[in-house]
């Protein structure tokens, strides 16, 4: 840890050990991590925290760039070598760890760590000082941000707790904390979104957040806060203050928490439910035990704690209210966190103290979220047989064919006590009459504005969660899919639920009007971000569409919940125009005898529902569109014309992962870094889709030696240079058999995963797609030929381009007009970057003969310069050293030479 005298040393160095090293001279090492795989995050490749200075190079694709294992590991060592010498004291031995995760064979590894350790001379082993404190606050603070958008405001309640120490960080002690704040934030979220629903005042989110201390080195932290209208935010601090004020004084009942506790076991149950991990989650963990002492239990033995149950529900409840009551505090140890452009913002804390003492509180009344049995939701008193009982062909299940026509899909597999299901109905928002442009994006949440069985649909929803059941519906443009999964006891509740939805739905006006109100707000926060950038994209290649998937930043008008309500009644009166799909550990025989006494419950019809194809294509060629704003970004979506078959569907798996490698080589040589998607779409057109998003990563994460910034334009110049050669890509057979790999591991769930096969059957009992029989013969048959096909269609199918310029200081520029695909093979012009810290023009001044930067008093340049000096001579001695050997070896040619001749 930095003194004040030291602040900005560690990121210096940081920088510099990323930049010169040892045994990278013919390659630097950041054109080495670029062009092997190890691409900069949204941090870069070190984050320099307050504790502890972390160096991450994420992914390495394995099997297609094994070899790069063998230099990472060099670079490492190189890094250890340099920052042992420049800072001996911070970097000691027992201070530095390596960690690994990944499907690597561990004794081969750690046998090539030992001989590159040799390369690290023996370092003497300093005594380690514990920084940490507790420092309680009596009095509570308030800090002040900007806004988050030009409509908004937030504010947050933040309070801080001792850290638990580190001897007891591998015990039950820091499982308690991390259960407690998980259904602390289950009883904050449900009180104050019913608060302000109550008050009237408008919510773009309501969010909590605990800070533990697996995660930071200080304090732990427990934030919950309230987006609202910026003229809101005085009312939205007062109900915060009420609600937690309440909470203090009256703590919960034994129904509500033995709720919020089902919530967070189906939460936990859900998180564990044995897909792989990724390789990123053991990697964090592991930091986590090193710095802080953390517990390396698995998921598994995790989920024991939080799903079992050795207490009473009197003092499980009990205890809880203990935690509660000793956190909150109308002023000990909290800080508000105001985020407004009003400059009168401070004077809230005054507005919450006085609410909070003033005890008007809540208005007490009894909880009634856990009412399954008394909310009218009915059974059907008409029962139904099952007329038709086949095999399920694709996934090995079960297909019944009720005799009202309704059928229901059985595969039945271990799911840890959960079950997951979908009711796929046919016909989508194409369909709907006098639709406007950009509505069919807002109709999956029309259904969660009406009253369910007589209660609004915020009360049913918290009747489902409260046990432990998720209902997601989604519109889109060709089917209806209400989806989700529950507890297996369960299931009885959610067939009643469903009943419900199908048949006792009441137009709610105020509820929607809310919603208008809340989605402006949402809107207005999510301009610029990635889901309203992919929008844009999707308006570049379908300028004609009026069924886009991305919300549109368009007023929708007072009757759209109306019509959208007919279109709902008409879908639920047809439910055997469809598939029920049921995933799960049951019994066939009892679920067979549970689904006859529902299924006479649900309308059908002798229908058969028309899906028009009447869209626009993709406009081909390439699209263009260009903005200013605070950080400079490309954006890029890919569309090309594919039948959806499995091996297109493999085949372009790894002809996105090609295009990624392509890009990223390119743009992380910048320093900036991507993130990137695909899908496959099967209405109106079959297609093959591929965004990427690409932004500066943070400079204080990259290389010193990586000054320059290069513009969007010229990063674009870039970017398409890289598409065109990907397009020209030829796959060899080595490249092939390693794609194939990877493609394989990603179908081997398909038959195991129940999100996969619930996936499966759509595309088969929607679309007629099957990507499930024969799978390894159809994995093998994809050729590097198709996957070249693929390569060259993206590149040279319907493109758009959404570039944002950063924004000129005190000047407007008038964009010239670009030409389709007019992209000149020119140099990029370097423009000096911008350094706000001023670490990087001091490593210049230090490292590289820059000019010598203006003095800041809370550095100690005399420690950094001495480093320096130290640096300067071991690359001067290295640089000796490979003069002479280079004398060497021109020696010896001579003398061959001589020898030859004679």
């Amino acid at each position: 840890m930095e003194s004040l005298k030291e602040a900005g040393s560690s990121v210096v160095i940081a920088r510099g050990s990323l930049t010169d090293v040892s045994h990278f001279t013919d390659l630097s090492p950041q054109e080495f991590m670029a062009s092997n795989g190890l691409w900069p995050g949204k941090e870069g490749y070190v984050d320099v925290k307050e504790d502890a200075t972390i160096y991450r190079f994420n992914e390495i694709d394995l099997p297609l760039k094994t070899s790069a294992i063998d230099s990472t590991l060099l670079l490492i060592f190189d890094i250890i070598g340099k920052d042992r010498d420049r800072m001996t004291d911070l970097y000691a031995p027992q201070n530095q760890a390596i960690v690994i995760a990944g499907d690597i064979d561990a004794s081969v590894v750690l046998g090539k760590m030992f001989m590159l350790s040799m390369l690290v001379g023996k370092q003497k082993a300093y005594g380690t000082d514990s920084f940490y404190s507790w420092r309680a606050k009596q009095r509570a603070s308030v800090s002040v941000g900007p806004a988050p958008s030009p409509r908004t405001a937030s504010v947050t309640v933040d309070y801080s707790s001792p850290r638990t120490p580190r001897e007891d960080m591998e015990t039950v002690q820091p499982l308690v904390s991390q259960k407690y704040a998980a259904e602390l934030g289950i009883i904050l979220r449900k009180r104050i979104k019913k608060a302000l629903r109550e008050g009237n005042i408008p919510m773009a989110s309501v969010d909590f957040r605990y800070i533990s201390g697996a995660e930071v080195s200080g304090d732990e932290h427990y934030r919950i806060s309230v987006t609202t209208e910026r003229s809101c935010l005085q009312s939205a601090t007062e109900t915060l203050a009420r609600v937690l004020a309440d909470l203090d004084r009256e703590g919960v009942t034994e129904e509500e928490y033995l709720d919020a506790m089902t919530e967070n076991s189906m939460a936990k149950l859900v998180e564990n439910k044995g897909d792989a991990l990724p390789n990123s989650y053991y990697l964090d963990q592991c930091i986590s035990a090193f710095l802080y002492g953390s517990s390396l239990a698995s998921q598994s033995e995790q989920l024991k704690f939080f799903t079992g149950k050795n207490l009473s529900n009197e003092e499980s409840t009990r205890l809880f209210n203990n935690f509660v009551q000793a956190l909150l505090d109308r002023s000990k140890n909290l800080t508000l966190d105001l985020c407004s452009d009003d400059p009168e913002a401070e004077g809230l804390l005054k507005v919450f103290d006085r609410t909070w003492t003033e005890r008007t509180f809540m208005a007490s009344e009894p909880y009634v979220v856990d009412n399954a049995d008394t909310l009218k939701l009915k059974k059907t008193l008409q029962k139904v047989k099952i007329s038709i009982d086949n095999p399920e062909p694709l996934s090995g299940g079960r297909v019944w064919t009720f005799s009202n026509g309704i059928k229901v899909i059985f595969k039945k597999i271990d799911t840890k006590d959960i079950f997951h299901y979908m009711w796929l109905l046919k016909g989508g928002y194409s369909g709907v009459p006098n639709l406007r442009t950009g509505e069919g994006a807002y109709i999956s949440d029309m259904l969660w504005q009406d009253n369910v069985a007589g209660i609004s649909s915020n009360r049913f929803r918290d009747m489902l969660t409260a046990n432990g059941i998720t209902m997601n519906a989604d519109v889109t443009v060709s089917d209806f899919r209400i989806s989700g999964y529950a507890p297996s006891e369960r299931l009885n509740l959610v067939m009643k639920s469903l009943l419900a939805l199908a048949n006792e739905r009441e137009i709610n006006q105020r509820s929607y009007e809310s919603y208008r109100r809340n989605e402006m707000l949402r809107r207005d926060m999510a301009l610029g971000g990635i889901e309203w950038k992919r929008g844009v994209l999707d308006s570049l290649l379908s300028p004609g569409s009026d069924y886009s998937p991305y919300k549109r930043p368009i007023e929708l008008s007072g009757d759209f919940n109306r019509r959208c309500e007919r279109f709902f009644t008409d879908q639920f009166s047809k439910m055997n125009d469809g598939v029920f799909i049921i995933v799960g550990n049951f019994s066939e025989t009892a679920l067979k005898k549970m689904l006859v006494q529902y299924m006479g419950g649900f309308g059908t019809e002798k229908v058969a529902t028309f899906r028009t194809r009447s869209q626009s294509s993709p406009v081909p060629g390439t699209s263009v569109k260009y903005a200013e704003g605070p950080v400079p970004s490309v954006d890029i979506a890919f569309s090309a014309a594919a039948d959806y078959t499995i091996d297109n569907l493999l085949a372009g798996e790894f002809a996105a992962y090609l295009m990624e490698d392509a890009i990223a080589d390119e743009v992380a040589k910048a320093g900036w870094y991507v993130t990137s998607d695909w899908h496959f779409n099967l209405f109106p057109e079959e297609r093959f889709y591929m965004t990427m998003s690409m932004q500066p990563s943070d400079p204080e994460g990259l290389p010193a030696s990586l000054m320059p910034e290069l513009s969007s334009d010229e990063m674009l110049q870039r970017i398409n240079g890289a598409i065109r050669k990907a397009g020209n890509m030829k796959v060899d057979t080595n490249l092939m058999k390693a794609g194939k790999t990877m493609i394989s591991n990603s179908a081997s769930s398909w038959k195991t995963d129940p999100e996969k096969i619930i996936d499966m059957m759509v595309l088969r009992y929607s679309y007629g797609k099957d990507l499930m029989s024969n799978q390894s013969e159809k994995i093998n048959s994809v050729t590097s030929q198709k996957v070249e096909s693929m390569l060259k269609a993206l590149s040279e199918g319907a493109i758009a381009e959404y570039v944002v310029r950063k924004d000129p200081p005190g000047e407007v520029v008038v964009d010239p007009p670009v030409k389709e695909n007019s992209y000149p093979e020119v140099g990029p012009i370097p423009v000096p970057e911008s350094d706000t810290t001023g670490h990087a023009a001091y490593y210049r001044y230090l490292f590289m003969g820059g000019e010598k930067p203006v003095d800041d008093s809370s550095w100690d340049t005399v420690k950094i310069e001495e480093g320096a000096a130290r640096m300067k001579e071991l690359s001067e001695q290295e640089l000796l050293r490979e003069e002479e050997a280079i004398k060497e070896e021109e020696d010896m040619e001579y003398v061959q030479n001589e020898e030859k001749e004679n």
